[in-house]
């Protein structure tokens, strides 16, 4: 593909994921006559910020795709049933949803390879923790043998978009004011509130993402906590018994796009909300189990709507292009 000729196409633009797909591609540089942002119908000529300007939202179900274009969707309702529309057309499609099995799960930091083997032209970009993880897994498989990990992803109402982010703050409301809740599509009140395993698909899919990229033997599980934004992942790892922590600690300072903090004074700490809009994935708390020899533990923070699905869409398109 041509850099002087190829389009993109934001399917979903209205969307968190496309939103946040939206401010990387203008800090990127990418000029607004490249940019389509495609909806439902009942969206379209509206208008939205890009550039110091405006970019028209085009009915989705009547556009037309051609083989200049990388379609991106950021959408798992109705919308993604136009995907096979870019495909025929000869498009580039990359899908942010986790919902098209088919399509080879890649990074470029770990497998820019895969996109020679993807079938119809079609490819996957990660789960926020999806990605992170198996940043700092393929860092550790590539040097120590990796005999076990165990990770829990404490997910933000972001994770699943603007409606649960919008339940959160209504119910939050409501619990100041004493009113009764809203009815919500959650079993369990978000707001003031911890829901294990509020969507059991979501880390099934990042389980097979990981297995995909790093074929790392993990087991996951997530948490939703009562915030807008940001990621935090616990990770314990076993390695063989004469890996010491220094060394550790050295191998994961160079993993790709990660940010080793190691500072350990008293009071100092790091939550996500320390680096919202930052695009590093931080690694911090690293640390050996008292008990088991081999066993480490660490955190991994991250602004999950920038550094996780849309930025590694973003490398993605930059990949095709190049």
């Amino acid at each position: 593909m041509r850099k002087t000729s190829y389009k993109i196409a934001i399917i979903g633009p209205k969307t968190s994921l496309g939103s946040a797909l939206l401010t990387l591609l203008e800090e990127h540089h990418f000029p607004p006559e490249n940019i389509y942002p495609l909806d439902a119908h009942q969206y379209q000529n509206t208008f939205l910020p890009y550039d110091d300007g405006f970019l028209k939202v085009e009915a989705l179900d009547t556009f037309r795709f051609d083989n200049r274009y990388i379609a991106v969707l950021c959408t798992d309702s109705i919308l993604s049933a136009y995907k096979e529309e870019a495909i025929q057309q000869g498009s580039w499609l990359i899908d942010c949803t986790g919902r098209i099995s088919s399509a080879p799960v890649v990074m470029p930091e770990i497998n820019p390879e895969a996109i020679s083997r993807a079938d119809k032209r079609m490819i996957s970009s990660p789960t926020a923790a999806a990605g992170a993880l198996s940043l700092v897994l393929t860092t550790l498989q590539k040097k120590f043998k990796l005999l076990s990990c165990c990770s829990t992803g404490i997910y933000s109402a972001g994770e699943i978009g603007f409606e649960a982010s919008d339940t959160l703050f209504n119910q939050s409301r409501c619990i100041y004011t004493q009113r009764e809740l809203p009815s919500s599509t959650f079993h369990k009140p978000l707001a003031f509130n911890l829901i294990p395993e509020l969507i059991p698909k979501l880390s099934t899919l990042t389980i097979q993402q990981i297995h995909q990229l790093t074929h790392a033997p993990i087991f996951f599980s997530s948490c939703f906590a009562p915030v807008f934004q940001g990621q935090a992942l616990s990770l314990s790892f076993l390695l063989p018994q004469s890996t010491r922590l220094k060394c550790v600690e050295r191998v994961l300072s160079r993993t790709p796009r990660c940010r080793l903090i190691t500072q350990a004074s008293e009071g100092f700490t790091l939550s996500p909300m320390d680096i919202l809009t930052e695009d590093d994935i931080y690694i911090t708390s690293l640390r050996a189990d008292a008990d088991t020899i081999g066993l480490f533990h660490a955190w991994i923070l991250s602004d999950n709507l920038r550094t996780g699905t849309a930025l590694n869409a973003v490398h993605l398109i930059k990949l095709l292009l190049s």
